[in-house]
């Protein structure tokens, strides 16, 4: 009976040794999937910007078209040979991109005839203007047939734009979809991996250094924020209980900056979750600078965050702080080849004087937050 179990304990083992080893496959061949689909919102974007390319340098040759009809200086029509040939350039990559999309591709094939007939007709005009003069090229150009031709090359180029868009959303949204289930596999893979230390730490002999390991990885979880790497809330309250029983017995000063990024919704909204992400990131590592060695950053959830400023002299020191961090959102940060814009609004609870406990100095602190944040609406308007 004892060496059945014993067997059925390794044999558990083993299976759970296989399933992480599977979920963790998974979930890597996930991540390769994950990134192929950044690629391919990469390259739409990409594709979206040179259609808009294509719009301009369509305009920009009707606009030099009718400068030279009006005024007959040939000064105007010099540039046309090179712009033709970067709108050439812009045609070619936009094909390139569109390479096995079949509505794009028969949107470009008729963007492709009414450009060849607008030029056609481009040439027709000047030609006109050259040979009979400007009263000749005036009459064909009144025809409208320009703008006939003009209206159908942005009738087209609008909608692979549209085209372009609605295959970027469901890019986005596949990737948001991959994302959450690679968290998924990922955490049922740690679970599936704390299970088998677990086990193999009770029947072997590394069950001390197991547990300590294990130990170790909980406390930081339950005391730091996974994605920023900061302390939590409930760390923040750890530290702040333990200054306000230091300080009711003597009287020092210490100040509580509640902060709330803007317009943060807006970023995950624009750019998506990967993007908001990395944004805290970067927020983080700012707003952590401009701090003193001794001060506390903490996250207190999405995209609110809390700084203890300690041993403090008055309410001056804290806004000196205070202006430190808003200067850290100054300049745009740089975020997988997007420049965004972010700022912050601040409230300060400053002990004594604006609580005594916990909840007086985050309440105070969050009102004078919210108070600020509608003073930046204002001006905003």
């Amino acid at each position: 009976m004892r060496w059945t179990i014993k067997n059925s304990l390794y044999f558990g083992f083993v299976l759970l040794g296989i399933l992480v080893i599977v979920f963790a496959s998974i979930a890597r061949l996930a991540h390769f999937d994950a990134d192929a689909t950044q690629e391919d919102i990469l390259r739409t974007s990409n594709l979206m910007r040179e259609m808009e390319l294509l719009k301009v340098s369509s305009l920009e040759i009707s606009m030099i078209q009718r400068a030279y009809v009006i005024s007959g200086d040939a000064k105007n029509i010099a540039q046309l040979p090179a712009m033709r040939v970067e709108l050439n350039l812009h045609q070619k990559n936009v094909a390139a991109a569109i390479a096995g999309d079949a509505e794009l591709s028969l949107r470009f094939r008729n963007y492709s005839t009414c450009l060849g007939l607008r030029r056609a007709f481009v040439d027709k005009v000047i030609g006109t203007m050259k040979n009979r003069g400007f009263a000749a090229a005036k009459a064909l150009e009144s025809t409208g047939e320009d703008d006939r031709l003009m209206g159908c090359i942005e009738a087209q180029i609008n909608a692979m734009q549209v085209r372009a868009l609605t295959r970027m959303q469901a890019q986005e949204t596949a990737n948001r979809n991959l994302q959450k289930r690679i968290a998924r596999t990922e955490l049922l893979t740690v679970l599936l991996a704390l299970a088998l230390l677990i086990g193999m730490g009770i029947k072997l002999t590394a069950v001390t250094i197991a547990n300590t390991h294990l130990y170790t990885d909980l406390v930081h979880r339950s005391s730091f924020d996974q994605l920023t790497d900061i302390p939590n809330r409930h760390n923040l309250e750890q530290r702040l209980q333990a200054l306000l029983e230091c300080s009711a017995a003597g009287d020092s000063i210490f100040a509580l900056i509640y902060i709330d990024l803007d317009h943060f919704k807006q970023v995950n909204d624009q750019y998506g979750h990967i993007v908001g992400d990395l944004f805290l990131q970067h927020a983080v590592r700012r707003m952590k600078n401009q701090l003193r060695p001794g001060d506390m950053l903490a996250r207190l959830g999405g995209d609110e965050f809390a700084a203890l400023i300690v041993n403090i002299p008055d309410r001056a020191h804290a806004m000196e702080i205070v202006t430190r961090l808003e200067q850290a959102f100054a300049r745009p940060f740089n975020i997988q080849n997007r420049q965004i814009q972010g700022s912050a609004s601040m409230g300060i609870a400053l002990y004594p004087q604006d609580g005594r406990d916990i909840d007086a100095l985050l309440n105070t602190a969050d009102s004078e937050m919210y108070a600020v944040k509608d003073t930046h609406h204002q001006q905003r308007i």
